[in-house]
């Protein structure tokens, strides 16, 4: 087994990673009883923390957050990952970090670079960490990389997407051929009485949206050939979606299952339905759990959803990037794939309670 971190301890304990920085260097914001839990557990994991990088430290980490907008169509997926990095602002607080969030617009292909420039300008290259994610273009994508590289080598983990010219410190994101393949084996089982498939592949632009789609038209086209499939593409802000979701649907009166592999194309394919009058019973499986999927599967026009679980994906990727500047610890696997959950009506409430009110806040600092 590899050295144990702090992780390891904040699991075991069932407590937050802040939460064990300060049992273990006696600050204050911990009971007695937690405290002694904690200690308890390091020792028994013969957990050695870095103290002497912990006290030679003065000086603030700056740690940039660099992800979508949380507006409009993008406030389904990424406004979970931000919501993420407000869940662990105990642990940037308890760590003296200076987060710095740049929420960018990820439709304009100058939004990400000029942001993230004037960061580098007005901190003069003393970025220490960054997590970024989202749609990022050729520009983004060679600025990512200069980053990485001299003269700036800045620690970057990216969340949600697979970039194959950057060299980051880690990947984090659900296992989209898994994804797909899931899909295709629960819609091509709720088709049982036959029928085509129409396909929304999403932004092709995006390496998650083409390996999602490739691994469920791949899966069909294998164990289910009888099923036919037709394709719809398209960046999920694109309004035409919907119309050319029912103009196929119109034209291909055989399709009786649908899938999206995104959050924003899920409502887009509803939405479509609803528009082409067809009232054939054509089975649904989306992606991704908010408000408007929740109510879907209550309501039975979608049968299942494939959760991704993006805050998650932000956790883990916070975490890690914490873990490598705290205590050296590189990641041992650079691109880890998250496992995501298949959620129906059966099961909602678990992840997501009629009551629950998970629409993004407004912005604040973390």
């Amino acid at each position: 087994m590899g050295r144990v971190t702090i992780n390891d301890v904040a699991e075991k304990a069932q407590v937050s990673v802040g939460t064990v920085h300060r049992a273990i260097y006696g600050k204050a914001g911990v009971s007695k009883v937690v405290r002694e839990r904690i200690l308890e557990i390091a020792s028994e994991l013969n957990y050695h923390p870095n103290r002497v990088a912990s006290t030679l430290r003065k000086k603030p980490l700056n740690i940039v957050i660099a992800f979508p907008e949380p507006s409009s169509d993008n406030r389904y997926f990424y406004g979970r990952l931000w919501n993420a990095c407000k869940e662990e602002r105990e642990l940037f607080d308890s760590h003296n970090c200076n987060v710095i969030q740049l929420p960018y617009d990820d439709k304009e292909a100058g939004s990400f670079v000029s942001d993230i420039s004037r960061i580098l300008l007005q901190y003069k290259n003393s970025i220490d960490g960054m997590l970024i994610g989202g749609k990022i273009w050729s520009e983004n994508i060679l600025l990512a990389t200069q980053i990485y590289e001299d003269p700036y080598n800045v620690p970057l983990i990216t969340i949600g997407e697979d970039f194959d010219n950057i060299n980051c410190l880690a990947s984090i994101q659900s296992d989209h051929i898994s994804d797909g393949r899931m899909a295709a084996e629960l819609l091509c089982t709720y088709m049982h009485d036959g029928g085509d498939i129409l396909l929304f592949g999403g932004d092709i632009t995006m390496h998650s949206n083409r390996e999602n789609a490739t691994a469920f038209e791949q899966y069909v086209n294998t164990y289910y050939p009888e099923h036919k499939i037709y394709k719809v593409f398209g960046d999920s802000a694109d309004h035409s979606i919907p119309d050319r979701v029912a103009a196929l649907l119109q034209e291909k009166t055989e399709i009786r299952g649908m899938y999206s592999v995104s959050a924003r194309g899920t409502m887009h394919v509803v939405d479509g339905l609803k528009r082409s009058g067809i009232k054939e019973n054509i089975k649904i499986i989306g992606s991704d759990l908010y408000q408007e999927t929740a109510d879907y599967l209550r309501n039975g026009q979608i049968q299942s959803i494939i959760y991704k679980n993006p805050q998650k994906q932000a956790r883990v990727g916070i975490h890690l990037l914490m873990d490598y500047l705290l205590w050296g610890n590189r990641p041992v696997n650079q691109r880890q794939r998250l496992t995501s959950i298949i959620v129906n009506r059966a099961n909602v409430d678990r992840y997501f309670p009629a009551s629950a009110e998970l629409e993004l806040e407004e912005m604040e600092n973390i």
